[in-house]
């Protein structure tokens, strides 16, 4: 038997109320046999239930707009206007049919209307022709279960009545039935009035992968996909159902695990209601299964994500023990296994965190290189730094298929039922790896993966916002010790020449006379000092000029060998004064294109520096020709104090020393700009030293540009 217009005087058609959005009309022409009533708002679609109930007539489903993340809240609206409809008199058993809008709906919403008694949630996308035909059906559904006493009333709720089906109507009928089994997302499934399954259901094997003898097996085989603590009781709700339908009522519902075909349980809702024939005795039952994991996971996923960004906003002072903190968060609710490694400058992989959910294996992984590869070894990991992109290993309890893949079959002992490895990335560059495992089933599946992307690049984030504010606060020290060291070295010759001038004009008023004679010698330290002076303002100035790229290079023939001796004659009275000596080396004539001023400059430096360092040893300076007839070296040798090897990479930056400013002084600019104008003239400079025994300090010039 099936639902269809009476013969004889022309029934109404099926009278659908819509709330909200009007259809398209390419949907209403696929629905010539509904009489959709369209009403704005709660208001209007009570107004309108109340108003045909009271005309004896009603409405065989109520179909209610279920958006997916609307700007004024209307799910939420849609959700309640669900209510009031149902406390409605008039709306009590009204069918309700949610359609979702394109791309989906919050799995918590879907699970919120099939909670009110939703009927079903249809896809906005589906075509207007199948998605007419699921409408039609769904009201064929609703009005087959709302009983032969609402079918008998003399103007029927869906304006439809009961007669014998034509076999064409029922054999297309029944293939719109099958149709939709098949577009919709759900389980469908069907038993007789006994509630035996007698007929297959394609999707409901597709998900458990049961065989179809199987699942079409006596004694209710089909229990074998549901949990055993839940077995029993699904067993009890649908015999109880079963019963209540033979007395006019029943509708089956209960929430139960259901094994996945990859052995994972997943949570799921199964309802099922009666359909009866004109006499009002059940002939069948067809029920449904919804998939509610999708909306605990990813309820699971947004708490995680919340809690971890509020660690990470605070990761700016220690970036690497908030990862640590992280970690941990990741064991409590997303898998049993965590580690994050970050990428260094020489390439390596370095771990900065650990974690587990047991506290005795996250010992274990702690130790120096625990499954930590190696560069350049066939890994995961260094699959994902490649490629910047995250992948799922579902190992599923095996080992891996690749056996050369030592490092994965590491990871698999780990988290046997899965390894998650994801870019910590930003902006294309790769600063680190995520590697989650899982010990057991159900914990990682694939849709985690965009999940863990995302979570990836948070993470990169903060490391990036950690890097910059140390950064800063490098360079703001950096800025206080300069300014420091620069008051202190422009104070002492200022001091001097105060010094030496209210000397001289104590010697005036003793003598009464406005011309007093000048020693040498206070001359000379007055040239000394204002010199000094002059060079510590011609190094900021330098420094600015080569910050702003405005270093002008005028280039002529040089001979480094005399320019060598005469910047050993210049510093030879400070030599002396230091008790130390110069010694020149100069073979033969070292002549190329270069700038003699910057040159000068550059010879200058290093001298003052091995002068100031060498302890009052002798300083040894050597130009030379290179075997290759087109580069000349300068060396500048003393016997000093030397240079620890960890300082040796960073002396030639601004600002940058090797000894403490107490005791040496200078603004720490000398090697920079050295090192700034031997780049300029296309050369190199170069260090070798040791703590305690002196330091060489090497520069390496082409005769001509482009050497």
């Amino acid at each position: 038997m099936q639902m269809r217009e009476a013969p004889g005087a022309p029934a109404p058609a099926a009278r659908v109320l819509r709330v909200g959005a009007p259809p398209t009309p390419a949907q209403r022409r696929a629905v010539p046999g509904l009489r959709i009533d369209e009403v704005p708002g709660v208001d209007a679609a009570l107004a309108a239930l109340q108003a045909a109930h009271a005309a004896g007539e009603g409405y065989a489903l109520a179909l209610l707009s279920l958006q997916a993340d609307p700007p004024a809240n209307a799910a939420t609206c849609a959700l309640a206007l669900a209510r009031r409809l149902r406390e409605c008199p008039a709306g009590a058993s009204l069918a309700l049919v949610f359609l979702a809008a394109p791309g989906g709906c919050d799995p918590a919403r879907v699970q919120a209307a099939y909670a009110l008694g939703a009927l079903d949630v249809v896809p906005a996308e589906l075509a207007p022709e199948l998605l007419g035909a699921k409408l039609l059906a769904l009201v064929s559904l609703a009005v087959r279960a709302a009983g032969p006493a609402a079918q008998a009333e003399p103007a029927p709720a869906a304006g439809l009545s009961v007669v014998p089906e034509a076999p064409a109507e029922l054999v297309r009928s029944e293939a719109r039935f099958r149709s939709l089994a098949l577009a919709t997302s759900h389980i469908v499934w069907t038993t007789d009035s006994a509630g035996r399954v007698q007929e297959d259901s394609p999707s409901w094997r597709a998900f458990t992968g049961q065989p179809r003898e199987e699942f079409l097996g006596r004694g209710a085989r089909y229990l074998e996909a549901i949990h055993p603590e839940d077995r029993e009781r699904t067993r009890n709700a649908w015999t109880r159902a079963v019963r209540d339908a033979e007395e006019g009522a029943g509708l089956f519902e209960v929430q139960h695990r259901v094994r996945r075909c990859d052995g994972v349980y997943r949570d799921m809702l199964a309802r099922a209601a009666p359909v009866r024939d004109a006499s009002g005795r059940v002939c069948e039952w067809v029920g449904t299964n919804i998939d509610l994991g999708e909306g605990k996971r990813s309820e699971r996923h947004l708490a995680f994500l919340a809690a971890a960004s509020t660690l990470l906003a605070d990761a700016r002072e220690d970036a690497e023990a908030t990862l640590q903190r992280v970690a941990h968060l990741a064991t409590r609710s997303l898998a049993d296994a965590c580690l994050v490694d970050l990428l260094e400058e020489d390439g390596s992989l370095r771990r900065v965190a650990v974690a587990h959910a047991d506290h005795a294996r996250e010992q274990a992984l702690q130790a120096p290189g625990a499954l930590l590869p190696g560069p350049g070894e066939d890994s995961p990991l260094w699959r994902t730094v490649a490629s910047g992109r995250a992948h799922l290993y579902a190992l599923f309890g095996a080992q891996p298929d690749e056996p050369s893949d030592t490092h994965l079959a590491q990871l698999a002992a780990l988290g046997p039922y899965g390894v998650l490895v994801a870019p910590l990335q930003l902006r294309g560059r790769v600063l680190g790896v995520l590697t989650l495992a899982a010990d057991a089933p159900g914990r990682l599946e694939p849709d985690d993966v965009r999940f863990a992307e995302e979570f990836g690049h948070r993470a990169a984030v903060a490391l990036e916002s950690a890097r910059l504010y140390h950064e800063a606060k490098k360079a703001v020290a950096l800025r206080d010790e300069f300014l420091s060291v620069a008051s202190h070295e422009l104070k002492t010759p200022l001091t001097s020449l105060l010094l030496r001038l209210d000397s001289l004009a104590r010697q005036a008023v003793l003598e009464r006379t406005g011309q007093v004679p000048l020693p040498a010698a206070q001359l000379d330290m007055l040239r000394r000092q204002v010199r000094k002076l002059s060079d510590l303002v011609d190094g900021l100035l330098d420094v600015t000029r080569i910050g702003a790229g405005r270093i002008q290079l005028r280039l002529e023939p040089v001979d480094l060998g005399a320019l060598a001796r005469e910047v050993a004659a210049r510093f030879e009275l400070q030599a002396q004064r230091a008790g130390g000596r110069l010694e020149v080396e100069v073979p033969e004539s070292v002549i190329g294109q270069w700038d003699r001023l910057r040159l000068d400059q550059v010879v200058t430096n290093l001298v003052s520096n091995a002068l100031k360092y060498g302890a009052g040893k002798p300083v040894r300076l050597r130009a030379v020709l290179e075997p290759d007839g087109a580069h000349a070296r300068l060396e500048v040798q003393d016997a000093g104090i030397g240079i620890a090897e960890e300082h040796r990479a960073r002396i030639f930056g601004r600002f940058e020393r090797a000894v403490s400013e107490r005791h040496y002084g200078g603004l720490g600019l000398g090697l920079f700009i050295t090192h700034q104008l031997v780049t300029a003239l296309g050369g190199s400079v170069s260090v070798a030293s040791a703590l305690g025994e002196g330091s060489t300090f090497s520069v390496r010039l082409p005769l001509a540009r482009g050497a």
